[in-house]
């Protein structure tokens, strides 16, 4: 276990470092700015000061790891489960499109696959064109479905289920291929 436990540990605590030392670092021209001189008016702060005020920064450039907990806790409990400003309604959002278009992918990419395994037309027919599908990047794909979906009426779910759909269809239908032509 402590042969397992240990690597694991030391990449840990050195990732945090990092993090806290970055975090010291590119907040410290605005805390050398802003802050520092309103607190010490003469000028005489120290290194301990500095890291204080850049670690509790209200607005920092990089916050520390013990401020995104902070934040992250208190966008779960401070807000209403159905206000924007909560995490787990963003949850939800995201949990519900994901899941529709993985339904919808599925539903999608197992009769393409059976259709694909019955007919010997579509499989010459529509493999190459399921294949070549994935070539193009959903960076590239995206903008003109919610372009499209939304000069059709479509906003909201359909949009983000219908690119879910689209990532999860291809790997559905080249599995159920495979495993239907197996036996």
């Amino acid at each position: 276990l402590r042969d397992k436990l240990l690597p694991v540990a030391s990449v840990l605590a050195l990732v945090m470092l990092l993090w806290y030392a970055g975090a010291v670092g590119l907040n410290r021209a605005g805390a050398v700015e802003r802050v520092l001189p309103n607190s010490h008016p003469n000028g005489d702060w120290t290194v301990s000061d500095l890291v204080a005020v850049t670690l509790n920064m209200e607005r920092p450039v990089l916050p520390a790891p013990l401020q995104v907990a902070v934040d992250l806790y208190g966008s779960l409990v401070d807000w209403p489960q159905d206000s924007t400003r909560n995490l787990a309604y963003h949850l939800v959002v995201t949990a519900q499109s994901t899941l529709v278009g993985f339904v919808l992918g599925t539903l999608l990419g197992v009769a393409l696959a059976a259709a694909i395994v019955h007919s010997r037309t579509l499989d010459r027919a529509l493999l190459p064109w399921i294949v070549a599908s994935q070539t193009v990047p959903v960076l590239a794909i995206a903008p003109i479905v919610l372009v499209i979906l939304g000069s059709l009426g479509f906003s909201g779910l359909a949009p983000k289920a219908t690119i879910a759909m689209y990532l999860c269809f291809f790997p559905v239908t080249v599995a159920m291929v495979q495993g239907l032509r197996a036996p």
